[in-house]
């Protein structure tokens, strides 16, 4: 008999309870104070906990409480009442227990959001359920405690489902110890179908899990026209291993819509990602740190995505990430649009992309997107942008992509087939080595700093009218290698 029959089976032949907090043995009253409560409420889960499963009904009415504890396998709190002012704590002090637990329907809310406040705590706790639950005025409604444990997934297999969030801090926060012992104390958990209305730092805050399911969730920040000043991203993951984030509605972040740092094992797709970046120029989306251990094998894709207005790029990768694909099917519009924006940085005064790539990436493949308002830009060995509708309807196929920032008057260009030209002060270039015959490369102006020198001399160039050429800002100048030197075949200036 596998593990699942057996629990069926002997949750089958159990007395299961239904219990009703207010009943005179409980004695749990809408007038009582919150320690009488909790007393009562205690007792009847305690009931159902020693018959060897229940259910604790929480009728209607508004019940002050502290704390209220599930610490045995198969207790189920249902109900049309409220607790007010205080929270519900599943899970033990010493090793993770199998509880299967439900909480269902209830209203969790307090007079007053304060910081350090919480809804339903996990710890040590597996094996459950939240559905349709509304939290109010709460700081981290849904949260599961640091602990520092010798356990791999300490708590795991928690469902989170079609619950409602109002004016909270947060609607989920995963928390860990500085020092953790084990890298994934939190695993298998899904959080799907939730709304979430005036939240005020970020949706879901999460520090370590191993298997996420982030999906069909509506999630709202204060509006632009509040100019809030503490909301920052609607999904924040650090440290995560397989995670799936699907057929979300992220709306008007503060910073990023999502940021996954250091995650490996991740898909991100068909999601709608408006005005993420109101505080301060920020991305859509944003992979960065590499994997959980800090290299590039993050193995993820992005994909089938509609992102508008993002304040400062599209989609981001950067600091060691790799082995990642963008696409095909994300539509992104309008990225460094200041509709929304209210932060103090001139937004015309940085670089704005659909898709960039940091020069510390490598294997990202870019492909199929459609970007008619903005271009891409990949830095970095080994990375391929082809076939994506950029602005100007330009289609870009690079490999590799050379990044000239400094003041170089010459590159090695032997595997590179664009270069950006975003040069801190004006410099001539005099010559490129590691050509071939045929071999062409276009080389592409952020700033019009960058003079190219007509010579005569091996390896050096050949150019219209055999006058130095110094592209503008957004102007692209193309060469090909012929017998030892560059000639100019194209530009657009």
């Amino acid at each position: 008999m596998d593990i699942e029959a057996r629990r069926l089976a002997i949750e089958a032949s159990q007395k299961f309870y239904y219990v009703n907090i207010t009943e005179e043995r409980f004695g749990a009253k809408v007038t009582n104070t919150a320690v009488q409560n909790d007393v009562a409420i205690q007792a009847a889960i305690n009931e159902v906990e020693d018959g060897g499963g229940g259910c604790v009904i929480i009728p209607a009415g508004a019940f002050q409480i502290n704390e209220i504890k599930i610490t045995k396998p198969y207790v189920t709190i249902d109900g049309t009442g409220i607790l007010i002012n205080g929270r519900i704590v599943v899970g033990g002090e010493n090793v993770p227990t199998d509880l299967y637990f439900k909480i269902r329907n209830i209203d969790i809310r307090r007079d007053v959001l304060a910081e350090g406040t919480t809804g339903i705590e996990f710890y040590n706790a597996r094996i459950g359920e939240v559905t349709g639950v509304t939290f109010r005025n709460i700081d981290k409604p849904l949260y599961f405690r640091p602990i520092t444990s010798e356990y791999f997934h300490q708590s795991d297999n928690i469902k989170m489902d079609n619950n409602m969030f109002k004016a909270c801090n947060y609607c989920l926060y995963v928390d860990r110890p500085e020092t953790p012992t084990k890298i994934y104390q939190v695993g298998d958990i899904t959080f799907t179908r939730n709304c979430g209305f005036d939240i005020q730092i970020k949706h879901a805050h999460i520090l370590g899990v191993d298997g996420l399911k982030f999906d069909d969730n509506v999630l709202f920040f204060p509006g632009n026209a509040t100019k809030n000043q503490t909301k920052e991203q609607n999904l924040y993951v650090d440290v995560g291993n397989f995670i799936g984030i699907s057929g979300n509605q992220f709306f008007e972040a503060g910073y990023e819509g999502i940021v996954l740092s250091r995650c490996r094992n991740f898909t991100i797709s068909n999601n709608r990602i408006p005005w993420s970046g109101q505080r301060n120029p920020s991305d859509a989306i944003r992979i960065m740190g590499g994997d959980q251990n800090g290299q590039i094998y993050n193995v993820g894709t992005i994909g089938f995505n509609q992102i508008e207005y993002p304040t400062r790029h599209g989609i981001s990768i950067e600091g060691n990430c790799g082995y990642i694909t963008v696409g095909s099917g994300n539509t992104i519009r309008s990225v460094g649009n200041p509709y929304g924006y209210y932060g103090t940085v001139d937004l015309n005064s940085i670089p704005h992309h659909a898709v960039t790539c940091e020069v510390t990436c490598q294997f990202v493949f870019v492909q199929g997107n459609n970007c008619p308002d903005n271009t891409f830009r990949l830095l970095g060995g080994n990375n391929i942008a082809v076939n994506n509708l950029e602005a100007g309807r330009v289609f870009r196929n690079s490999y590799y992509i050379l990044s000239l920032q400094g003041t170089e008057t010459t590159a090695e260009v032997g595997k590179f087939d664009g270069i950006d030209l975003a040069q801190s002060n004006p410099t001539t270039i005099t010559s490129f080595s590691g050509g071939f015959n045929g071999k062409e490369i276009t080389c592409l102006s952020y700033n019009g700093n960058t003079t190219f020198a007509h010579g005569l001399g091996s390896a050096q160039f050949c150019l219209k009218s055999r006058v130095n050429a110094t592209p503008p800002a957004h102007g692209t100048i193309t060469f090909k290698f012929l017998n030892s030197r560059w000639y100019e075949i194209s530009r657009n200036f």
